[in-house]
């Protein structure tokens, strides 16, 4: 039973929701949490221990919004009710502000930044699952190297009991955290054969050296930055086993499919169709997949709803513009930039990129991560590239130093105006590439251009 405290937290924070909407001020997806939490400490703890199939967290660098993403849009199929930050807001007070806003359900979908997880397991308790995606560095001036973030994991981990991981056994941070938390653990991975070259020598890797003994790792492929196959020459440190794991893969510039192999609770063996770009892609199926497989949901249903999911916003979705297909992908870090610009070199046609560069707090200050992608070789061919955002200047200077020859390279500040710039060229096809709080912008302007039609 809600205490009164928890009672007015609730009805306070949907006041400010409520006021956000109605001003155009925002989605309301932070601040009422924000006044939740604030009104009453123990408001996550109160309303987490509410429901009745307890709650489950996914985490990671990359691919946690679209992780948690699919295995709601497979839970909600089987009739399942839940709580879910569904916009992305994955800091307490955006948890805070999904459970303050969708009232009562069975089950608690958290998506929770990297950074928190010792805090968001404080704050609400035991998980029964918790979805490791992958460590990679990102917004150092915030958060630091990858290893101070695997220790504060490994930390919140060691303190739980009964709590499932589902684990990415192709990332080696990701696989030292799991293999030392002792924590019941089911690994998941990819054998992409001829699909994936191995990536050079020169592109970032946030693992060189093996986690468990210091010496250097040894890899036999890696298909991006240090997720491959790798293993150690001096101790027992390894790629895992994969209980769910995906090979046969077949990319396009629509979609994906492969064959997706289980071994744990039992041999089976289903396809997997995407209508989500990338390889990626296929790592964020496999997570949501043994997440509601814990949850009691069987793999061949789990695929056949994963064949109806769509995009969210900002992770490969596309959008009429002016005449004009656009779509948007997220970049915020080198590992991420590199698939982005890796999946989109295999679509066909004359196009035009967009990139939004953008240094808000949620960003992180420090852009120096834009040197570390690897444009140079990865940049796919356009007849038009555009830099925009807070920080166009900086944008502008990285694409010219990875070859943007200055007839092909614009810049401007506002994204509205880099989109008419790649349409007074005559483009239909425009792939825009922003930041975390580009995001936003991008979201308005599009919005803008609908409501105008």
């Amino acid at each position: 039973m809600p205490t009164v405290r928890d009672r007015v937290a609730t009805a306070a924070a949907r006041g400010a929701a409520t006021a956000i909407k109605a001003t155009g001020s925002g989605r309301g997806s932070t601040l009422p949490g924000k006044v939740a939490n604030l009104i009453s400490a123990s408001f996550l703890r109160e309303r987490a221990a509410e429901l009745p199939e307890g709650f489950v967290l996914v985490t990671g660098t990359n691919g946690k919004t679209t992780t948690a993403a699919m295995a709601a849009h497979i839970l909600r199929a089987q009739g399942r009710s839940l709580v879910h930050n569904v916009e992305g807001a994955n800091l307490l007070s955006g948890i805070a502000s999904a459970f303050a806003a969708q009232g009562r359900a069975s089950l608690g979908l958290l998506e929770a930044d990297e950074a928190i997880v010792p805090r968001a397991v404080a704050a609400l308790g035991t998980p029964r699952v918790v979805v490791l995606t992958n460590l990679f560095r990102d917004q150092l001036d915030r958060y630091g190297e990858v290893d101070r973030l695997a220790e504060g994991w490994l930390d919140a981990l060691r303190r739980l009991e009964g709590t499932v991981l589902i684990a990415n056994a192709d990332d080696p941070l990701v696989a030292q955290v799991a293999r030392s938390s002792g924590l019941e653990t089911l690994y998941f991975g990819l054998q992409p054969g001829e699909t994936a070259a191995s990536v050079p020598d020169r592109e970032v890797s946030d693992a060189v050296v093996c986690p468990a003994c210091g010496e250097l790792l040894v890899y036999r492929t890696r298909w991006l930055s240090q997720i491959g196959d790798y293993g150690c020459e001096h101790c027992d440190f390894g790629r895992p086993e994969r209980g769910l794991e995906a090979h046969d893969l077949l990319l396009s510039s629509a979609r994906v499919t492969c064959v997706v192999h289980s071994s744990s609770p039992q041999e089976e063996r289903c396809q997997l169709s995407l209508a989500v770009p990338g390889m990626h892609s296929v790592y964020n199926a496999l997570g949501a997949c043994g997440l509601v497989g814990r949850l009691g949901v069987p793999l061949p249903a789990a695929l056949a709803g994963l064949s109806t999911y769509r995009p969210v916003f900002g992770r490969a979705s596309s959008y009429d513009y002016r005449g004009a297909t656009v779509r948007v992908s997220l970049v915020k870090n080198p590992a991420g930039m590199n698939q982005t610009l890796r999946t989109l070199a295999a679509l066909r046609g004359d196009r035009a990129l967009v990139f939004v560069l953008n240094d808000n707090i949620a960003d992180g200050r420090d852009i120096s991560w834009i040197w570390d992608a690897d444009l140079e070789s990865l940049l796919p061919p356009a007849r038009t590239v555009v830099a925009c955002g807070r920080r166009e200047a900086g944008m502008a200077l990285r694409l010219k130093y990875a070859g943007v020859g200055e007839e092909r390279l614009l810049s401007t500040a506002r994204l509205e105006d880099g989109l008419t710039l790649a349409l007074e060229r005559g483009h239909r096809e425009i792939d825009v590439l922003p930041t975390y709080t580009a995001l936003e912008e991008v979201r308005v302007t599009l919005a803008a251009e609908r409501r105008a039609g």
